[in-house]
């Protein structure tokens, strides 16, 4: 007999092979999930006659439900040794018996199975739960700024592009209004209207010192006009100046920082096109006015002429840019594998016993990453964090090339490619009912990989590049699309724009329940992370400062270029939903990818045989001959029967098919 059945009761076996019923149902499985680690999988049900019917119904009736019994399957190997395939507990709540035959399960503890019944499930966790003891010092981008007015007034009936303007005899703020701004940072600048009246009013306010840059783009119709008289006056234009109101300047405070005078002799309107461009430096408190008047030669004229109103057009302008950047801040960060084993123990039941491992690769990508909850990032009391072992695995499937398998009680996390090692493992010899299939799921005509792309309310928004690179490659046979799209956000601005919502009470924000990647390193003191930005950036507004570099969706291209490379041999950029002008450390996010690396070809081969001897690495490679060509492969999963046939049915996934 080359098979045998054991029953365990109080640490005696007893063999029971004959009177297990079921022969026929009871089998392993090894298979991969994905083109991941091979997972093994047993039979969980089980008949029973005769003396182990009566030996587990005893158990039964002395112990009642704190019965233990467990259930063990060999195999006979050639040296006629039996080796364990497999055993486990037996569940007596499943207990059923008609008299002649007795059912059982087994207990359902399986780590595959646990993990299959909830990976999907998102969990929330308390961010101090799974923190690490290390914060990271967040600086973030030194980001471009503006804010525009444009000057207010009546619209002309017979033309809107043109607005009539008043102004004063004396230097008074011009009546501007801000039509726009672009501010994401708190704490730079104040911002105000201008209206026609007394010098307290101002367009700008430092709130610390700061360089701006100011652009002033006038166009006007101004004429002469002359009127005698008591309260006659002689105007020809207007002069406008651009102010910077300080008390540390001179004793009066101001210091004129432009000055433009638009006058003629005409006596028609004539067009008066000026535009001027100033760096200012402001201190704290250092205000900012734009002043008008007219130019004339009768100073005791009254402060307002209401019959000489000037036609500026709407295009004119008056705006101030500048650079700026959040004032660093300590924010809470995660360990994967921290979170990879929070996530284990909420499948276990929130029950020890489970172990999540992270193998390092040498890449830094992964060995620098930690994870950032969107709470944290505005720094919100009490933050969460909310993920599932779904979307932990395909982040890092898509993001760093890795797969998980299962042994024991450990899930472990390892790139691809440790999982199709080039070592033969084993050769077959005997196999019947060969067939060669192309597995056309694998052959993919593009490739969409990156990130969600998100909406923002600004400008700078348009210079984030960590969205979605899609790529063809060449293939026409088929329309299938290869989607890796990162389930964790990896867009700088993203975590900017969270960071400058700190301090507001609103918690509704939509990306609040969001998860990001950050690339950090170990500050001088070793006691605080900072942003790594050891990459050498080209294509965007703010290259010292911009971080996660290494987590563009080109890196995602290399990091899985094996396993891409199974049908494609090059990616050919198509577009980006972000900014495809980046550079980086020299290599252009859009440039085209050759794929150099295979990792196994989309071919399979399905077959039986007689040798269920497994080795002991089913990471390796099976070789067998078959009409005159050599095929190795990789198990993708062999059905084994623990019946007298001794027969297994396998698929390999094909590394080389050769002539012989």
């Amino acid at each position: 007999m080359y098979y045998r059945c054991e029953l365990l009761i109080n640490g005696l076996k007893y063999r029971v092979t004959d009177d297990l019923e079921n022969w026929d149902e009871v089998k392993a499985s090894f298979k991969r999930n994905d083109y991941d680690g091979v997972i093994r999988t047993f039979s969980n049900k089980f008949s029973f006659a005769g003396d182990a019917r009566k030996l587990l119904l005893k158990q039964y009736d002395e112990d009642y439900l704190n019965a233990s019994a467990s259930i063990i399957i060999s195999t006979r190997n050639n040296s006629w040794l039996y080796n364990e395939r497999f055993s486990c507990a037996l569940n007596f709540s499943t207990l059923q018996d008609n008299g002649r035959i007795l059912q059982i399960n087994a207990v359902d503890d399986n780590v595959a199975s646990m993990i299959k019944s909830k990976k999907g499930t998102q969990y929330e966790y308390s961010v101090e739960e799974v923190k690490s003891p290390i914060p990271l010092v967040y600086d973030g981008l030194e980001l471009s700024e503006s804010a525009k007015w444009i000057p207010t007034g009546d619209t002309l009936e017979d033309d809107d592009t043109l607005i009539k303007v008043y102004f004063s005899k004396k230097m008074s703020p011009m009546p501007i209004y801000i039509t726009a701004s672009d501010s994401l940072i708190k704490g730079a600048l104040e911002f105000n209207d201008q209206t026609v009246g007394g010098d307290d009013v101002y367009s700008i306010k430092a709130l610390k010192s700061i360089r701006i840059n100011i652009e002033f783009n006038i166009d006007m119709f101004v004429f002469r006009k002359y009127q005698s008289g008591v309260l006659g006056y002689d105007v020809r234009g207007v002069r406008l100046q651009i102010m910077k109101i300080s008390n540390e300047i001179d004793s009066n405070g101001e210091a004129v920082i432009g000055s433009i005078e638009l006058t003629t002799e005409s006596e028609t309107p004539v067009e008066k096109k000026v535009s001027e461009s100033y760096n200012i430096s402001l201190l704290h408190n250092d205000k900012i006015i734009v002043r008008a008047m007219y130019v004339n030669e009768k100073e005791e004229i009254v402060p307002v002429l209401p019959d000489l109103p000037y036609k500026v057009s709407t295009s004119s302008y008056f705006k101030a840019s500048w650079k700026n950047r959040i004032n660093p801040v300590e924010m809470d960060v995660i360990k994967p594998d921290t979170l990879l084993n929070r996530l284990l123990k909420s499948i276990n039941g929130e029950k020890d016993g489970l172990t999540g491992v992270i193998e390092g690769t040498g890449d830094r990508r992964l060995d620098n990453c930690m994870l950032l909850a969107a709470e944290s990032a505005r720094k919100i009391p009490g933050a969460k964090i909310y993920t599932s072992f779904t979307k932990f695995a395909n982040w890092m499937s898509y993001v760093f090339g890795y797969a998980y398998d299962i042994s024991g009680n450990t899930v472990t996390f390892r790139h691809r490619s440790k999982y199709f090692s080039d070592d033969v493992v084993k050769r077959i010899d005997d196999l019947s009912d060969y067939e060669m299939k192309v597995n056309s799921a694998l052959v993919y005509s593009r490739i969409r990989i990156g990130f969600d792309k998100q909406d923002y309310d600004t400008a700078s928004g348009k210079d984030e590049f960590r969205f979605t690179n899609e790529y063809t490659t060449g293939v026409t046979m088929t329309d299938n699309s290869l989607e890796m799209i990162s389930p964790y956000r990896a867009d700088a601005y993203g975590i900017e724009f969270l960071a400058d919502k700190i301090g507001e009470d609103t918690t509704d924000n939509e990306s609040d329940t969001d998860l990001f990647m950050v690339g950090v390193k170990s500050d001088s003191s070793g006691l605080k992370y900072i942003l790594n930005r050891d990459y050498l950036m080209g294509g965007v507004l703010s290259p010292d400062t911009m971080f996660n570099a290494m987590f563009s969706p080109s890196s995602m291209v290399l990091a899985n270029e094996a396993y891409i490379g199974s049908s494609v041999e090059m990616l050919t950029f198509a577009s980006s939903d972000g900014n495809s002008d980046v550079g980086i450390d020299g290599m252009g996010e859009s440039r085209d990818i050759i794929l150099s690396k295979r990792m196994f070809t989309v071919a399979e081969v399905e077959f039986e045989t007689s040798d269920v001897e497994l080795p002991e690495d089913l990471t390796g490679i099976v070789e067998m001959e078959y009409q005159g060509k050599v095929v190795q492969g990789y198990y993708q999963q062999a059905d084994y029967n623990f019946t007298k046939s001794q027969s297994s049915k396998v698929t390999l996934i094909v590394k080389n098919l050769n002539s012989l």
